[in-house]
């Protein structure tokens, strides 16, 4: 584990959001990147004390259709810029659109986009799922080979804004 997930933390002076509710001038316990306590009695022994300002802390948001480019598009967004941007933005999780060059509609494409996202997926803790095209170069044509891509890891399926055209498919 390291320095930065393993640390203490007492957060002071914020407000917190829950999904239950808001607790102004709160102080919180962090422990090793987890909430362990709202509002604990006393000083925690190792622990970092920082004042949050009166700022809001609460939940990360999960974006569910997020364009990373990956794999293939560097020229419009890198891994690295698009899970910066999305942590920035107080994101934890995103699920990832298929219309990337070459097309997700396959184990071999996602496994590219996969490599090329996980050495930032680590370092910023933001939780990259991957959908995959319905259709093969979302040419509303020909289905994706929908099993070996759910065992893959895919956990939707779309061809993003152009949709199937065809009944039969």
């Amino acid at each position: 584990m390291n320095k930065r997930t393993s640390a203490s933390y007492i957060i002071e002076n914020v407000n917190l959001w829950t999904e239950k509710q808001v607790f102004s001038n709160a102080r919180i316990w962090v422990e090793s990147g987890r909430l362990k306590a709202i509002n604990p009695a006393g000083d925690i022994a190792g622990a970092t004390v920082v004042n949050g300002q009166g700022q809001v802390l609460m939940p990360a948001g999960v974006d569910a259709q997020t364009h990373l480019r990956v794999p293939g598009q560097a020229h419009k967004e890198t891994p690295e810029t698009g899970l910066t941007a999305l942590l920035k933005g107080g994101y934890s999780a995103v699920l990832t659109m298929p219309n990337t060059n070459p097309t997700i509609d396959s184990v071999e494409v996602l496994e590219k986009g996969r490599a090329e996202v996980l050495p930032f997926e680590k370092e910023f803790g933001v939780n990259v799922f991957w959908s995959a095209a319905i259709t093969k170069k979302l040419n509303s044509d020909d289905l994706t080979d929908y099993q070996k891509l759910v065992q893959a890891g895919v956990r939707a399926f779309t061809n993003d804004c152009l949709g199937v055209q065809s009944d039969e498919v």
